[in-house]
């Protein structure tokens, strides 16, 4: 995945303001820390939300086709 595409997912996740900045770094640490390596798939990113609740099924893959608001 290109990384223009990895940020896309970020900055709709912003925009949207479904999810705030402090917890979109605190779940790239908790996901590392978790045995994630370096880089980290927006899909795997999203699908974390999901597992926790913060993010609906619906919700992450809009944000994943870099769709905010």
């Amino acid at each position: 995945m290109p990384a223009s595409q990895r940020a896309s997912f970020r900055q709709a996740a912003l925009a949207s303001g479904l999810l705030t900045k402090e917890e979109l770094d605190e779940q790239l640490v908790a996901v590392r820390a978790d045995g994630g390596s370096g880089k980290l798939s927006d899909r795997a990113l999203a699908k974390s939300f999901v597992e926790q609740g913060k993010l609906n099924a619906w919700q992450a893959e809009q944000l994943l086709n870099g769709r905010g608001k």
